[in-house]
């Protein structure tokens, strides 16, 4: 396996969000996530999709409970069953690391024998650290696998994401989730490929206006770009994205922009290098989708940082701001360890 392989294994197997009862959405600050009541890991089931920022497909949902709040929630591709122990490990070592009193397992697949034979062995090592439940979801019914009673018929209990009361709720808090990750991915995939020329004009063009300013004039020039745009939130130009991006690739710009971002206006950021993505073409990526990628882990969207770190890796897998974002996915670190990083 090659190591660009293996790094964006990793950053996938540790998607994580954070939060009071429930995780905040994307683009909500996690200064004050809202909070919305469940009773059983059925509730439970409703909230993952809004958890994550999507809906799962294919994969394998761990949350992490502590005072009967949600403290971490983690998705991985859901693996073949030769991956039980070091997933046991993973868990176990997350579930430890947060001083987490309990865990909910679910597996979404359509490959019900393999996705079960997996589940049954991830609850034979873990319940003795704190396994409170084990769900198999495939289509429109889900099962539980450490329940053998009435309440859980062996064919399985219908659900509807749609019609969900716990997904009613979550939207009313406020909580978002996109259909799949890859609507995610689509929101980081860049410019299309029609509008490359004009944006390559573009380019000169703004690299004209900034060649004859020195560092200090650069590191000001961003500091005042980003904070205009926060107190005007307007559609930036081509240009504007242009600017942004040719400032980033210089490290010592870039982190101008990235020591501004605080978690009281994270998803403000978030919208800014958002913009600033969808617009940059090569090789100007990397900076912008890392900064991007920053600010949607400090707003306490998972999926969102996981989509950047793992395009950043594509284009240039030796950038060192990449792998910082693997870092704080590997150690499932919470939007709080910003406050202690930025003083």
């Amino acid at each position: 396996m090659t190591r660009q392989k293996k790094r964006t294994q990793r950053r996938r197997a540790s998607s994580a969000r954070r939060g009071g009862v429930v995780a905040p959405s994307g683009g909500r600050s996690t200064t004050s996530p809202p909070r919305v009541k469940v009773s059983t890991p059925a509730d439970l089931l409703g909230l993952v999709p809004y958890l994550l920022g999507f809906c799962p497909q294919e994969s394998l949902v761990v949350l992490l409970i502590r005072d009967s709040a949600v403290l971490l929630t983690a998705r991985v591709d859901i693996p073949p069953v030769e991956a039980t122990v070091p997933l046991i490990e993973q868990f176990a070592g997350l579930a430890e690391r947060h001083k987490a009193s309990g865990m909910v397992l679910f597996a979404y697949s359509e490959d019900a024998a393999s996705a079960r034979e997996l589940v049954e062995g991830l609850v034979a090592g873990l319940e003795r650290h704190g396994l409170l439940d084990a769900l198999y979801v495939a289509a429109d019914r889900w099962w539980s696998l450490m329940c053998d009673q009435a309440c859980c018929p062996a064919e399985g209990t219908p659900y509807d994401l749609s019609t969900h009361p716990m997904a009613a709720e979550a939207v009313f808090a406020g909580l978002t989730a996109a259909p799949g990750r890859s609507a995610v991915e689509a929101l980081v995939s860049g410019p299309p490929a029609d509008d490359l020329d004009r944006l390559v004009e573009v380019s000169r063009q703004v690299s004209a206006e900034l060649v004859d300013l020195g560092l200090a004039e650069r590191q000001e020039l961003m500091a005042a770009a980003v904070r205009g745009a926060l107190v005007h939130p307007q559609p930036l130009s081509d240009a504007d994205c242009a600017r942004f991006a040719m400032l980033a690739a210089d490290v010592q710009v870039r982190d101008v922009a990235w020591a501004l971002i605080s978690r009281a206006d994270a998803d403000r950021h978030v919208h800014l290098w958002g913009q600033v993505v969808a617009r940059t073409i090569a090789p100007f990526e990397p900076a912008v989708l890392c900064l991007l990628g920053m600010a949607a882990w400090i707003s306490g969207n998972g999926a969102l940082q996981n989509c950047c770190a793992d395009r950043a890796a594509r284009i240039d897998p030796t950038y060192s701001m990449t792998g910082l974002l693997e870092e704080i996915n590997q150690r499932a670190l919470p939007p709080s360890f910003w406050d202690a990083m930025s003083t």
